[in-house]
């Protein structure tokens, strides 16, 4: 008995210290986030696991763990009374607990879940009703969306907040064209609101003028047959008017239902590391960053533009850089090196790589007829670079528009956020937009106030955080085919026989080791019902860092499926297999990508794996279900209820090591 006290005494002590310590870490990795982007990053795939991205979990959650758990250990020898002990450590728990539910203001955000709120659908105009007119000659419009570029980083001349510039290329090109900063010297740029501080959801209030609130996980996108079907978004009103549309990206754009976004609305091509993989634009096995550098991006965009400037019909390019996304950035070889830290360095670069591409736009014959826009996506969340910027500070996005052919007509320093910009983009290309409204923006070119200039900031984050029936319905998302929480467990127990149910919760309990787990799956397929897809990202080698198992006993487990591979010789391969009750497949491919399509009662499943690329997508019935991590994916499917029971990913060892 005292021994099971003793056990139960620990497991709270370090439940409590570990609480305290990943609170520590949000304090710090997210100093100025609210509560939905601290949930959204959380849940969001990482890309690759670096060793960057390991320090700032060992200094902010690591370290002070460890420093609790020796004050813990050294007051309890000084006082020798638990009792004492527990107080002290109680007392420091509530103080965390209560400084969270403040700072993070979870209080707002657990009211703002349930009450329904009329305020978006009050505000939003719908384009379908708006009458939109074009000019007779239509210009082509090139949109940079640049990663995480503040106006911030301009210096405080310009109104940015440093002594030395980290953007002058940027700050110059702004400070010549568009900020709609009326007769004030210092540059202007959008506000970020809520639903639109981090990229997917940016881009989203960018073309749409709505903010990203979705009622699944950001990950379960890619799980939507839709994405917000029914919104009428910038790409569609350009489709609809003739233009053909061109998204670019230097990474994988399956990432939160980039690719199903763009590729839905405005029927537009999605050229992103995949894409430029697969038709020869960059070399099938090269890799850097999340893909390939900017350089690159710029290079082929480049090549790209001028292919569609020789067209008949007028174009809309969107570019995505991504050097600039934390931590610390990419630093590309011929990049200079004016400052002391890594990330100025990055975004300086950043500055001069985007003027060196405008710079060639206007050299072009087509600039003429082309409007360009330049603007961040969201502010920085390199937690080490923000957090001395004072809270007083007003960071905004930044913000330029380029060789448009109208004027504003108000001549104020405009308050605007990323909604406002919706409708203005399409009146930088000479639209003329019937009531100067779309979306929740306004047409900042025309005397129309913004939303932002008839309330405070935070009167207007409050409206767009509470519960909204319309946002719900507008974006129609299906229930998750995706076992993810309590209520779904026990509901889908709860159609399985006893066979089925034992086995069930066998591999369940077994996903903290995935030699165990891959014993349980075993089990698993003596049934009808299940199916089991492997498909590798970025190669075959694990990394038994994250598992209490040997490579050894991880190859040995997937062998004891009856896979043939031998992983130890094929660490680099693009590999899937197929394992069901009576079948088994598997493929490799140690130079090339691999795609594999099956169809298994009524279910449809087509299977890619890049083993030296940047994807690994596990689709079934139109939905891709894999969680696309660097290393062996892997998705359970119950083919009978139709959902998936299991997903996951073992990582690959080289994310740990590069």
């Amino acid at each position: 008995m005292n021994l099971f006290v003793t056990l139960v005494k620990i497991i709270v002590v370090l439940t409590v210290i570990a609480i305290c310590s990943a609170l520590f870490y949000l304090f710090s990795v997210f100093p100025n986030a609210k509560i939905e982007e601290i949930i959204f990053q959380l849940q969001a795939p990482t890309g690759k696991l670096t060793l960057d991205q390991l320090v700032p979990v060992f200094l902010y959650f690591g370290l002070p763990f460890g420093v609790l758990l020796i004050l813990f250990v050294i007051i309890s020898k000084i006082f020798k009374s638990f009792k004492i002990v527990a107080t002290l450590l109680a007392m420091v728990f509530l103080s965390f607990i209560t400084f969270a539910f403040f700072k993070l203001n979870l209080y707002q955000y657990i009211v703002n879940t349930f009450e329904n709120n009329n305020f978006i659908e009050n505000n939003y105009v719908n384009p379908k009703d708006v009458n939109l007119k074009f000019p007779e000659k239509k210009r082509n419009l090139i949109y940079i969306i640049l990663e995480s570029m503040e106006l911030t980083f301009s210096d405080k001349v310009n109104g940015g907040y440093f002594n030395k510039n980290r953007i002058p290329e940027l700050s110059n090109i702004a400070s010549q064209w568009e900020t709609f900063n009326g007769d004030l010297k210092i540059l202007n740029g959008s506000i970020p609101v809520y639903g639109t501080t981090w990229t997917m959801g940016a881009v989203f209030g960018l073309t749409s003028g709505l903010p990203l609130k979705i009622s699944v996980g950001v990950n379960s996108m890619t799980t939507q047959k839709h994405f917000f079907k029914n919104a009428t978004t910038l790409s569609d009103i350009l489709y609809e008017n003739g233009y053909d549309n061109i998204v670019m990206k230097d990474l994988d754009m399956t990432f939160a239902g980039a690719e199903l976004y763009f590729k839905e609305h405005g029927n537009s091509t999605v050229m992103d590391y995949k894409y430029c993989s697969e038709h020869g634009l960059i070399p099938k096995d090269y890799y850097v960053w999340w893909g390939f550098e900017d350089e690159k991006l710029f290079s082929i965009a480049r090549d790209q533009i001028t292919q569609k400037a020789q067209q008949d019909k007028p174009f809309s390019f969107i570019i995505f850089t991504n050097d600039t996304h934390m931590e610390d950035g990419y630093l590309s070889d011929f990049c200079p090196k004016f400052f002391d830290d890594k990330y100025s360095n990055v975004i300086n670069c950043s500055s001069m790589q985007v003027a060196k591409f405008l710079s060639w736009i206007q050299q072009q014959p087509f600039y003429q007829n082309t409007t360009i826009v330049i603007v961040g996506d969201h502010l920085t969340m390199d937690s080490d670079y923000a957090k001395d910027i004072p809270d007083d500070y007003k960071r905004k996005v930044y913000t330029a528009i380029i060789n448009s052919p109208i004027h504003p007509n108000n001549l104020g320093y405009r308050k605007y956020s990323t909604f406002d910009l919706f409708p203005t983009v399409l009146s930088s290309l000479g639209v003329d937009i019937e009531g100067e409204k779309l979306g929740l923006g306004v047409n900042l070119y025309s005397n129309e106030p913004t939303i932002l200039e008839k309330m405070s900031e935070n009167e207007f984050n409050v409206n767009l955080s509470k519960k909204s029936r319309f946002m719900e319905n507008l974006a129609q998302i299906s229930n998750s085919r995706i076992l993810e929480d309590e209520d779904s467990i026990i509901d889908y127990v709860m159609d399985l026989n006893e066979d089925e149910y034992k086995d069930y919760v066998s591999m369940y309990n077994s996903t903290n080791s995935f030699v165990d787990f891959i014993k349980s799956v075993k089990s698993l397929l003596k049934h009808d019902r299940y199916a089991v897809v492997f498909s590798a990202r970025n190669g075959l080698g694990t990394d038994d860092k994250f598992f209490s198992n040997s490579l050894d006993d991880v190859y040995l487990a997937m062998h004891g499926l009856n896979l043939k591979v031998d992983f130890k010789k094929h660490i680099d391969a693009s590999y899937i297999a197929f394992l069901q009750k009576n079948e088994i497949f598997e493929k490799y491919d140690d130079h090339n990508s691999i795609q594999i399509k099956k169809d298994i009662a009524d279910h449809n499943f087509n299977l890619i794996s890049a083993g030296r690329g940047n994807y690994a997508y596990i689709n079934i019935d139109g939905m891709d279900y894999s969680v696309n991590g660097y290393g062996i994916n892997f998705v359970v499917f119950d083919m009978k209820s139709n959902i998936v029971v299991a997903r996951g990913f073992i990582p690959n060892y080289r994310r740990i090591v590069q």
